[in-house]
C-alpha cells in the first residue's frame, strides 16, 4: 500500500520541488491501494496534500478538466458548473477553493496555486493555441507529470498541443458554436480546436515519443505502488517532438491515415 511518505518521497525523487508549476494527469487505479483503506474524498485529499506539501505555497498544480460532451453531444459548457471528464482527481482539484478553470469548453485546464490566474485566467478561444493554458505552460517550461500511465499510448494531453504547434497533416481547425458561459454569464467569441479528421482511422499512440524522452535522459520514471510516476518538461517534449516529426509526420499515430487524392485533406482535383 502507498503511504504518504512513499508518495512525497517519490514526487521529490522524480524531480518536483518547492515553487514548481506542474501539469498532472493521473489514473489512480493503476497505482493500487493507499494506506488506511481511505474513502473517495480522503483518497483525493491524500494525493492533493502530498503535491501541495512538495510544491509549497509558491507552487502550482494544473490538471486537465475536459468536457468532451460539448463536442460530442452539443451540451452547453459552463466554466464553473460543467464537470471534469478527466478523472476523479481533476474534478476534486476543480472543486477546491481558489482553483481557476480556463474558458475553453473542451480542453480546459484547472490550476490551483500561486500561478493559477496567470495560467488559466482570461478568455482564450483556440483550445491548443499559444495564448491557451497549454501555450502559457509551455512558455513557463512547466513540468509534465503522470501518475500511473508511464510509457502508455495515452495520458499526456500536452502532446496534442505539440501536434498543433508543428501542424500535423491529419488535423484541422474546427469551429464550435454551442453555448459557453461562466456561472451563467455568456462568454462571447468563436471557440476553435485542432481536431483529427474523422473516418481515416486516425488512432493515437504516444509511446514512441515518451520512450524517446526516457532514452535521451529527458524524462524520468520512478515506481509507486503497482505503477509508476513519469515526468518530463514542456521544453523537453517540444525538442523531442520536433526531431521526431521531422522524420515522420505521423509518428503519434498507430498507423498512417488512409487519405485519398481528391478527398480531405488533399481536396482539389484528382490527378
Amino acid at each position: 500500500m502507498i503511504t504518504y511518505k512513499m508518495l512525497t518521497t517519490a514526487l521529490r525523487n522524480i524531480g518536483l520541488s518547492v515553487g514548481d508549476t506542474v501539469l498532472l494527469q493521473s489514473d489512480l487505479l493503476r497505482l493500487g491501494p493507499v494506506q488506511n483503506d481511505m474513502k473517495r474524498d480522503e483518497l483525493l485529499s491524500f494525493y492533493l496534500s502530498a503535491f501541495q506539501s512538495v510544491l509549497g505555497e509558491m507552487g502550482t498544480i494544473c490538471v486537465l478538466t475536459s468536457f468532451e460532451d460539448y463536442a460530442r453531444a452539443s451540451i452547453p459548457f459552463d466554466r464553473r458548473f460543467s464537470p471534469s471528464q478527466s478523472g476523479i482527481l481533476s474534478q476534486y482539484i476543480l472543486d477546491q477553493r481558489g482553483s481557476i478553470r480556463s474558458t475553453h469548453p473542451i480542453v480546459s485546464i484547472t490550476a490551483l496555486g500561486h500561478r493559477a490566474e496567470e495560467i488559466c485566467g482570461g478568455n482564450h478561444f483556440e483550445g491548443f493555441g499559444w495564448d491557451s493554458p497549454w501555450g502559457r505552460l509551455h512558455m513557463m517550461n512547466a513540468k509534465l507529470l503522470s501518475l500511473g500511465y508511464g510509457v502508455a499510448p495515452d495520458g499526456m494531453t500536452f502532446l496534442h498541443y505539440l501536434e498543433r504547434l508543428f501542424g500535423v497533416p491529419y488535423q484541422y481547425t474546427k469551429i464550435f458554436d454551442t453555448s459557453v458561459t461562466d456561472d451563467g454569464n455568456p462568454i462571447n467569441g468563436i471557440f476553435t480546436l485542432s481536431v483529427r479528421y474523422l473516418d481515416f482511422k486516425v488512432d493515437y499512440d504516444q509511446r514512441s515519443l515518451k520512450q524517446n524522452l526516457l532514452d535521451r535522459g529527458l524524462a524520468a520514471q520512478v515506481p509507486l505502488g503497482r505503477g509508476v510516476i513519469y515526468s518530463t518538461t514542456c521544453n523537453a517534449a517540444e525538442l523531442v517532438a520536433k526531431d521526431m516529426f521531422r522524420d515522420d509526420r505521423y509518428m503519434m499515430l498507430k498507423h498512417p491515415p488512409k487519405f485519398h487524392k481528391g478527398t480531405i485533406p488533399f481536396d482539389g482535383q484528382v490527378d
